[in-house]
Formats: C-alpha cells, sequence, structure tokens
C-alpha cells in the first residue's frame, strides 16, 4: 500500500483555511442565535454582539462571540445584591412607569447565559469562558 502524508507546514495552512472557512460560517449564526437569547431593554446588548476568530501560536483556535457594552457580563453571569456606597440610598427611574424609586439596596439579578445557551443551540458542547 503506497501512503502519502501532508507535510507539517501544509497541514497547519490546511487546517487553518478549514478553520477560518468554519468560522465564516459559524460566527454569525451564533451572534444571531446569541441575540435570540440575550434580554433586551435598550437593545445596545444585542446591537453590539460581534465574534472574532481566536488565534494561538499563529493558528487558527476557534471562534469568540460577545459583546462589547460594559454590562454584558453582569447581563451573563448575573450579580449580588447592591448597596449605596456614598450615600444613604439607591436612586433610579422605572422605565415602565416613569416613577422616581428610592431603595436602601437592590436584589441580586439572576443570570441568563444566553451565550452558552447559543453555543448549545448550534450542538457545540463545551464552550468556555474567556476575558
Amino acid at each position: 500500500m503506497a501512503r502519502m502524508v501532508l507535510h507539517p507546514q501544509e497541514q497547519r495552512a490546511t487546517l487553518n483555511r478549514l478553520g477560518e472557512a468554519w468560522a465564516d460560517e459559524a460566527g454569525p449564526a451564533l451572534v444571531d442565535s446569541a441575540r435570540g437569547f440575550a434580554g433586551v431593554y435598550t437593545g445596545a446588548l444585542r446591537a453590539q454582539m460581534t465574534f472574532d476568530r481566536q488565534y494561538h501560536g499563529g493558528l487558527f483556535s476557534g471562534i469568540r462571540v460577545g459583546s462589547t457594552v460594559e454590562y454584558a457580563e453582569l447581563h451573563h453571569e448575573g450579580r449580588g445584591p447592591v448597596f449605596p456606597v456614598h450615600a444613604k440610598v439607591l436612586r433610579w427611574i422605572d422605565k415602565a412607569t416613569g416613577d422616581v424609586i428610592f431603595r436602601r439596596s437592590a436584589g441580586p439579578a439572576a443570570a441568563n447565559p444566553y451565550l452558552f445557551l447559543a453555543f448549545k443551540a448550534m450542538g457545540l458542547k463545551r464552550p468556555r469562558r474567556t476575558t
């Protein structure tokens, strides 16, 4: 039996091309899926969701999906209770009623793991969290 193998550099180049082609298809689909799972308040979280290719040692290693808004991690991971630091009470305006609300604390916010849900919906079993 005659056998041939690709030179290691050719293997890397071929795998890079295949990985990048996959990323060009999977990236936008993951972003669309994540937008569907994310909550909407102003729409900024959904509007700023993007993906980019990840490389390690010059080789394609995967894609990263996320949003650039400052509260994206809090929305995804949730948060604990909030207490005022430089005042006696917290103050905000209720978007639904327009009322000014004063409270000594605000309760925890539940997590919405929209990125994990998007990966799972695409059949990708082991996403990992990055910064």
